[in-house]
């Protein structure tokens, strides 16, 4: 059955809808929204000194379950939905399950192992699968996790894997007698529970799972209720335990897609004789009710027998990404040699994604593709397209959303390096795609003419099969659509369904957080404003997401053959959250809800979420990026004070979120009147009368005329008694204007004024310290594009990672402050069902949803094209004051 065909479900038997697990209140000070709950909520507690391991576990779980949809059905109509097939043959006897439920969680794992191989093996597909104990032996092959640190100490209990040489290799343990033993304390050497366990142990290998089973044998740490008698009406517990095994498998899952190229996740979670089946995908989770596998056997073997029946493509695998041959990766993990004396960070990008355990994959599908080499054209073929890539250079670190993953990859028929933005956007017919906006934005573009964007070459929503045109889709938001059918749903907003997208991009950039010097970093926000007033006015396109993580920074060909008389010029990159015009001007046509990432966000959106998103709000981001990137690299007064104090003040100034959903009252304040966050040290070198500084007094200057004569609840207030024309336009538009009138942020002239005429000054040295707030970061680390971003939206975010970027997803409710973990992820549904997960994201070529982060890696994306390339040459001078 197609993936997108669900079948009609029972009226008697509807799914029940669980949107945000609740977290119980707890002790913390300052909440730090993001845009994927993993880092959105991230939370400082009064000491700076860091948390335990343990304890950011704990947390990082928390977030997970919050931020993640529950769907409940029965099993039968999840094995019909998400594992549909034919009943079990009836030839076939199998061996009743025997699992010893009297001692600890560990004294299990041999019955529930024997019995699913004992299914295989009556299938007659041992050869080709086989399940193997995982709970003592993380993974050893392969370094990177969530946290892309060098070592993933996860051990799902159990895990089928493929049945294939490659595979044993992998997971076999090289010593039996050296795997740890969970059957308990009490249990020696000898015992045969002990040497049976042994002898079904493998090591977790996450790149040839096929799928987990977790097991829990402790009441108080059971994910869901397992009592059939009411678990469907209430299947959850709000305890910390209870929410932090839910993120234990939301968590399996998220590292599931992130060392595969999966598109969605099945999972079994087991509590002693119970079981629940799951299915994981980028719009939610669809468990079912639990049923006893000891005394209803036929359903896990339904489950097996039907898994393995599938192809690759029904089991959640990416039919479009297949294992390259040993050719094709040798040739790919090479590159990095031969780029060995390009550009710094493309080398360590090509090193990065050359890592040891991580398989080399190709890419292929056909979409449409520049012929020359120059951005894509509306006319341009739709022609085979073959990549080779390995690790990741960025991934989301949510479940939910968007789950951006950024390549540094090789284009396989043009022996050229690109970067590939691969994420879920929403699916909103009424709502131009990010691919549709690049496309307007380079179409009818002289190559001449300086963009400040990266440069598109091809791409777009990807196929199951280039035919049929069967588009890779959500099927979670299908499932919640037969609930919000019923005469008994609620009010809420059902998630949106996401689509599978690739977009290629022809630059290779670093993270604005790179720059070398204060200037640099001046300059790079200065051309990306000259990309969004090209983007706005010249062809009714607002970027709506002005963040750290969407700005990067780009040398010039990969080769180095860029003189080196030109500078590094910002691309502005990340527009996914784009609107046009008359979606802007006419706020009562579209959802309101507010989009962009929180850190970023202008106080007018943080403190009024109906407020339409205005050209205002993303010139005020712009002032916020130069002065958070100020207060986290350079010499102000905080960093005067101490690492812990600089990071106090940067999450009270940009992190914080009130119960309420509104942003810290110190920057309202500060931006009300006129005050920049960052002040710079007075070195003995002129530090208080800095180019930066004179340029970070005068943006703070006009932001406060702006709120002075622009209150944006007067246009809130206008807005809601039907008078949209109150939304203030630039003056400079106004061809009858006779006489000055105020500017402020409604137009361009100010703003960029101050920055050309301030880039004129002579710009003393400063200091760079990438270390003076090391754990402050918007975005994860980010792609090959630049960081990405949070994308701060109360509308459900999806890259949420963002949950739903288009629907801006609220801010889950965070322990006891209901903190809002706004930055609204991008993929959602065109109500902005947002949930990105970093303010900063890929730096190579493209932003993804993390953020420059502490790695400083290149953005993975950041697009170059002839025009940029003529603009760096020619067009690109120091901005002039004229």
């Amino acid at each position: 059955m197609p993936r997108e065909a669900i079948p009609d479900l029972p009226e008697h038997s509807l799914p029940f809808v669980y949107y945000h697990d609740k977290a119980p209140p707890r002790k913390r000070s300052i909440v730090v929204p993001k845009a994927s709950s993993i880092d959105s909520h991230r939370v400082l507690p009064p000491e700076t000194d860091g948390v335990k391991k343990k304890a950011a576990t704990a947390q990082r779980r928390q977030d997970l379950a919050g931020e993640m949809l529950w769907t409940v059905v029965s099993p039968a109509n999840w094995l019909e939905a998400c594992m549909a097939g034919g009943p079990l043959p009836h030839d076939v006897k199998f061996n009743a399950f025997s699992v010893d439920l009297t001692g600890t969680e560990a004294v299990m794992y041999p019955g529930l192992c024997k019995g699913f191989n004992d299914i295989l093996e009556k299938l007659n597909v041992a050869t080709k699968f086989v399940m193997k104990i995982t709970g003592e032996n993380p993974d050893t092959t392969a370094p990177g996790s969530a946290e892309e640190g060098n070592e993933n100490k996860l051990k799902p209990d159990l895990a089928m894997y493929p049945n294939t040489p490659e595979a044993r290799e992998s997971f076999t343990l090289v010593n039996t007698g050296d795997a740890g033993s969970k059957a308990g304390p009490n249990v020696k050497d000898s015992s045969p529970v002990t040497q049976a366990a042994r002898a079904l142990q493998a090591r977790t290998v996450w790149a040839w799972a096929e799928f987990f089973v977790e097991v829990k044998k402790d009441p108080k740490i059971s994910p869901f209720s397992f009592d059939p008698a009411d678990s469907a009406a209430t299947p959850f517990s709000y305890s910390e335990p209870h929410i932090e095994s839910r993120g234990q498998l939301v968590e399996y899952a998220q590292q599931m897609t992130t060392r595969q190229h999966r598109l969605f996740m099945p999972m079994i979670s087991i509590y002693r004789d119970l079981a629940r089946f799951l299915r994981f995908d980028r719009a939610g989770a669809i468990i079912s009710e639990p049923f006893n596998y000891l005394t209803k056997p036929d359903l896990l073997r339904t489950f097996v027998y039907r898994y393995t029946s599938m192809s690759q493509g029904e089991r959640g695998f990416d039919p479009t990404a297949a294992l390259a041959s040993s050719a094709e990766s040798t040739t790919f993990r090479n590159l990095a040699d031969q780029y060995s004396h390009t550009r710094p960070h493309i080398h360590r990008a090509l090193r990065k994604a050359a890592t040891l355990g991580w398989p080399i994959h190709k890419l292929s599908f056909k979409a449409p593709r520049s012929a020359d080499n120059n951005a894509i054209r509306s006319d341009s073929d739709r022609v085979d397209h073959e990549y080779l890539v390995g690790r990741p250079h960025y991934i989301s670190r949510s479940m939910i959303g968007r789950g951006t993953t950024v390549f540094c990859a090789y284009d396989v028929k043009r022996k050229a390096l690109v970067t590939i933005k691969d994420y879920w956007r929403t699916d909103s017919p009424g709502h131009l795609t990010e691919y549709q906006i690049y496309q307007k934005l380079w179409e009818k573009t002289d190559v001449s003419e300086p963009t400040f964007i990266p440069t598109l070459l091809g791409g777009g929503d990807i196929s199951d099969d280039d035919d049929k045109g069967t588009l890779q889709r959500t099927m979670t938001d299908k499932i919640v659509a037969a609930h919000f059918a019923t005469k008994s749903a609620s009010a809420d907003i059902p998630t949106p369904g996401l689509v599978h997208t690739r977009l290629v991009i022809k630059e290779l950039c670093r993270p604005l957080g790179d720059f070398s010097e204060a200037k640099e970093l001046a300059i790079a926000v200065y051309d990306a404003l000259q990309a969004h007033r090209r983007a706005w006015k010249k062809f009714g396109i607002l970027h709506r997401d002005l963040s750290v993580g969407n700005i990067m920074l780009y040398d010039g060909d990969e080769d180095g053959s860029t003189s080196s008389a030109t500078r590094p010029i910002g691309l502005l990159s990340d527009w996914d959250l784009a609107r046009t015009r008359e979606q802007v001007e006419n706020p009562l046509a579209v959802q309101m809800a507010r989009s962009g990432t929180w850190q970023f966000m202008s106080v007018a959106l943080l403190d009024n979420a109906t407020k339409p998103h205005l050209p205002s709000d993303d010139l005020e981001s712009a002032m916020h990026i130069l002065n958070w990137c100020t207060l986290k690299y350079l010499p102000t007064r905080h960093s005067r004070k101490g690492p812990a104090s600089l990071m106090h003040f940067i999450a009270e100034y940009y992190d914080y979120a009130t119960p309420s959903n509104q942003g810290s009252t110190v920057k309202s304040e500060g931006v009300l009147h006129g005050t920049p966050a960052a002040t710079l040290l007075n070195t003995g070198m002129g530090s208080l009368d800095h180019p930066l500084q004179t340029l970070l007094d005068r943006l703070s200057a006009i932001c406060k005329i702006q709120y002075r004569n622009f209150p944006p609840e007067d246009l809130v207030d206008a807005i809601n008694r039907g008078e949209p024309s109150h939304i203030p336009t630039d003056p400079d538009d106004d061809p009858n204007a006779t006489e000055p009138r105020v500017v402020g942020l409604n137009g361009y002239a100010d703003f960029m004024a101050a920055f050309a005429e301030a880039l004129q000054m002579p710009w003393p040295p400063l200091k760079k310290d990438m270390l003076q707030a090391p754990d402050v970061s918007p975005y994860p680390s980010s792609s090959l594009l630049g960081y990405k971003r949070p994308a701060a939206t109360l509308e459900d975010s999806s890259d949420q990672g963002g949950s739903s970027k288009k629907a801006k997803a609220q801010p889950s409710l965070y322990p006891g402050a209901e903190s809002q973990a706004t930055e609204t992820s991008k993929q959602a549904s065109e109500v902005e069902h947002d949930k990105s997960t970093d303010p900063g994201a890929a730096s190579l070529a493209t932003s993804g949803d993390g953020g420059s982060g502490s790695s400083g890696a290149p953005t993975a994306g950041s697009l170059r094209s002839q025009s940029v390339k003529a603009s760096m040459k020619k067009s690109v001078p120091w901005p002039s004051a004229k």
